[in-house]
């Protein structure tokens, strides 16, 4: 092990009003899913589950409850389900509850099984299956699964608008101008993408995986 370095350069803001450096913390967006997966596969470690088991053992798909989609294809990508972020219709402020209706109301996009198409509905399911195979919730999960274990000090399932002060700033364009979206809520994104957290709790995180 010859160790590594970490470079910080940039700012946290468009007003440059602070530096980027080792505890600045950042929304992981996509990156929560790797901590949605770990813990589906300790919950099959522990014998509470298969990734073999269909979902509508566990969460009512409403009219897929026959189409026989599997743990393991939420985690792939391959369950077919229409992806709640690829619609115009949602907005950040709509509940996690509304964006899986919108998702489960939708034909299936191909048979479970038979192609890739990366989906935030399946890993909100995923969220889900947790919760109602423990008895507790996705922030109990992984506060006791993956932070306290991983002694990751830094990182929050930050489903709200409430953040750390030295979080950098995400922006987005509206009338040509950027807009601060950092405190939005981000129960939207669930166990899809609500983690938030700095880069050297991230890299802890994958030396304890």
């Amino acid at each position: 092990n010859k160790g590594f370095t970490t470079y910080n350069y940039g700012y946290q803001d468009i007003e440059k009003t602070a530096g980027v450096n080792d505890s600045t913390n950042w929304r992981y967006g996509s990156i929560t899913k790797l901590f949605t997966a770990v813990m589906i596969l300790q919950l099959e470690s522990e014998g509470k589950l298969s990734i073999d088991d269909s979902v509508a053992k566990y969460i009512n798909l409403k009219q897929h409850n026959t189409a026989g989609i599997t743990i393991q294809q939420l985690l792939n990508h391959t369950s077919g389900l229409a992806n709640y972020t690829s619609s115009n219709q949602l907005k950040w402020e709509d509940s996690m509850n509304q964006c899986l209706e919108y998702s489960l109301k939708r034909k299936l996009n191909f048979k479970p099984g038979t192609k890739y198409n990366y989906c935030n509905t399946g890993y909100v399911i995923l969220g889900l299956i947790i919760e109602k195979v423990t008895a507790q919730s996705y922030q109990q999960n992984i506060a006791e699964r993956i932070f306290k274990p991983c002694r990751l000090g830094s990182m929050l399932y930050c489903s709200d608008e409430k953040i750390p002060s030295n979080t950098a700033r995400g922006y987005k364009i509206q009338r040509k101008r950027y807009k601060d979206f950092t405190q939005i809520n981000h129960s939207w994104a669930n166990a899809a993408g609500a983690v938030l957290g700095n880069l050297t709790d991230l890299k802890k995180f994958v030396n304890c995986l």
